[in-house]
């Protein structure tokens, strides 16, 4: 169990207990104590509109122990008198098409995401075009993934609502890249693009076998693929003036240095700056030396210089094409599966009219300002 100071208001000071079984956040009880701490300020700056949306179903799933919107936010919130209206998603598109719907939202606005970064994906994916505003988004890490909030040092969603409610946070616009897939349809990503080990690990632990494990679940899909998949895919990234090709076990397209909060695979990835990685482990390199490498991640410190044989590490600033060999009808789907910030797809789903660009796909470098939607992340200064 672990106690984790929230707020003084008054003279009583506000604490939450936690309890966690390994990765998992199971308990939040929500206690007050005569104050030992002056009181903070409490948001000076105005929230023109604040929503905090609740993706239910995220990591183990919501009960009445770890409910930390009922149990923790709601209370404080009342108790500080800040309006907020509570979204809770109720199946798997309703962020879509809540998202759909602020259109009819003008005004500057503030979501609190209790979820995983599927969630926000999920979210902007889905924004509609409007004149101009600013949308300001906190991660709240109680998802399966939480590369953002880990990636932000924002480890703690208790942690990070006091920073949110004392004014320890500043909005910095997020760099956003598009996918655009043979038939010409897009995604947008703010995370990480995958194939090889990396997307077949999100495609298999996607299996409802894996329900409520918390991140514990990567651990046991892994085994299965390391055992049993082909690993070794040609892939050629084009660019304006040059073509590189390699076979990858792995592959991934990253924009934030942290995964998980203690995996690191991209210690040179900065979130605010609008530049992807390429981090490739080559299909040469033996099944042991490519666990070593992928394991490398929960030793890595920031800024580390990772390129070693059969490890590519490089740094990508302008549009480029994905290029795959045209799949022959016998060779394994897997080998063409995507995980696009948590969002599963395979390339072999898109179907093209034009001959050259049905085993293609391309990245651009799209700025934090979606249809007229300035995408903006609420950071600890010192991020």
């Amino acid at each position: 169990m672990i106690k984790k100071y929230l707020i003084t208001v008054g003279n009583v000071s506000y604490h939450v207990l936690i309890t966690k079984d390994g990765s998992k956040l199971v308990k939040f009880q929500l206690i007050e104590e005569p104050a030992q701490e002056s009181p903070e300020t409490i948001i000076t700056k105005q929230l023109d509109k604040l929503f905090i949306l609740d993706s239910i179903h995220s990591g183990i799933g919501r009960n009445d122990s770890n409910n930390i919107y009922k149990i923790v936010l709601s209370p404080i919130l009342r108790k500080l008198n800040i309006k907020h209206d509570y979204i809770p998603s109720t199946d798997s598109s309703f962020i879509s098409k809540w998202s759909k719907r602020f259109k009819d939202i003008t005004t500057n606005t503030t979501i609190l995401f209790i979820s995983g970064d599927t969630s926000i994906s999920e979210f902007i994916n889905s924004l509609p075009k409007v004149s101009q505003r600013n949308i300001n988004i906190l991660p709240m890490a109680m998802g399966t993934a939480n590369a953002l909030a880990n990636s932000l040092k924002l480890n703690c969603p208790i942690d990070t609502f006091n920073k949110f409610l004392t004014n320890k946070l500043v909005s910095k616009n997020l760099p956003l890249y598009n996918v655009i897939f043979p038939d010409n349809s897009s995604k947008l990503f703010f995370i990480i693009l995958s194939m090889g080990f990396h997307a077949n690990l999100l495609h298999k632990s996607n299996d409802p076998k894996y329900n409520g494990m918390g991140v514990e679940k990567f651990q046991s899909a892994s085994k299965e693929i390391l055992q049993n998949y082909d690993l070794n895919v040609a892939i050629s990234i084009v660019q304006s003036n040059h073509t590189s090709t390699n076979k990858f076990a792995y592959f991934a397209l990253i924009n934030t240095p942290n995964l998980e909060e203690k995996y690191l695979p991209s210690p040179k990835s900065k979130i605010f700056q609008s530049e992807l990685h390429l981090l490739g482990y080559l299909s040469e390199v033996s099944r042991e030396d490519l666990v070593s490498k992928i394991m490398q991640g929960y030793s890595n410190h920031l800024n580390d210089d990772i390129e070693t044989v059969g490890t590519i590490y490089k740094p990508l600033h302008e549009n480029f094409d994905i290029k795959l060999p045209l799949w022959d009808g016998k060779s394994p789907r897997y080998q063409y599966e995507i995980c696009c910030d948590g969002l599963l797809y395979n390339l072999l789903d898109f179907v093209s009219v034009d001959e050259s660009r049905k085993n293609t796909f391309s990245l651009q470098f799209v700025g934090s300002n979606i249809k007229g939607n300035n995408i903006k992340v609420l950071s600890p200064l010192s991020t």
